[in-house]
């Protein structure tokens, strides 16, 4: 994770010149209150289910349809606009997670656990020359997923184990925005982000016991094979400060 974000710190300072550059505009916004809503709907394949480990057919038996899991957390971000080109990244800390379709299976998530959550793409902003500023744009959006958890005593079939999940997701996302200026470079913003995505680029979900590991594959971590569908959807909205040149 260090690595992915002193690239990304690089590339914004190879970028720079052209930032700053006459003719192009540049904004940004920086966020430290905000909502981040996360739902992830996932149908196991029935012939890796039927495979697994006892432990792991209790939890999926029903496999014939969509398990959803939700988290509602307090989320920071930043978004950089140069000309029409944005990336927003946004960080949700997801304390509790709630599991519909398995019964006291939901709970607490241990303090390690994150969503990080951005968009690339394109957009435009509309009355410019007014104090009020709006952003509207869409383009790639991707969302990564960790979390790690101790079985509540209610799960009978697992209680006691450890659930540790990784997630990446790529899919569509919008962006809307409203800047206010009261001062020529200097204002207040407001915006929300809403992420559709509906590809798996990593999935890894397992369970340990002191030594002893899970897998919904045997062996593998990553249980990417073993979903035959998924579709995740973040929404998050955040207030914070608005700077432009």
């Amino acid at each position: 994770m260090k690595k992915k974000i002193l690239c990304m710190f690089i590339g914004l300072m190879l970028m720079a010149p052209f930032v700053f550059s006459e003719g192009v505009g540049f904004s940004a916004q920086v966020s430290p209150v905000g909502f981040m809503n996360f739902n992830v709907w996932t149908k196991y394949d029935k012939d890796t289910i039927a495979h697994a480990s006892t432990e792991v057919q209790k939890i999926f038996k029903d496999y014939d349809k969509f398990f959803h899991d939700g988290y509602n957390m307090y989320a920071l971000g930043a978004d950089l606009r140069i000309s029409s080109a944005y990336l927003t990244l946004n960080v949700g800390l997801p304390r509790q997670i709630t599991i519909d379709d398995i019964k006291n299976f939901g709970g607490t998530l241990n303090n390690n656990s994150f969503i990080f959550n951005g968009q690339l793409g394109c957009g435009g902003t509309f009355f410019k020359d007014s104090p009020i500023n709006l952003f509207v744009g869409g383009g790639v959006g991707f969302d990564i997923i960790r979390t790690t958890r101790n079985i509540p005593a209610t799960a009978l079939a697992l209680a006691g184990w450890t659930e540790d999940r990784l997630i990446g997701l790529l899919g569509l996302g919008l962006n809307v925005g409203v800047s206010f200026y009261f001062l020529p470079h200097v204002g207040i913003f407001a915006g929300v982000t809403d992420n559709l995505s509906f590809i798996q680029v990593s999935n890894q979900q397992y369970y340990t016991h002191g030594t002893v590991s899970e897998y919904l594959q045997k062996g593998v971590k990553d249980a990417k094979q073993a979903v035959s569908g998924l579709l995740a959807n973040n929404f998050t909205a955040r207030l914070g400060i608005a700077f432009k040149l």
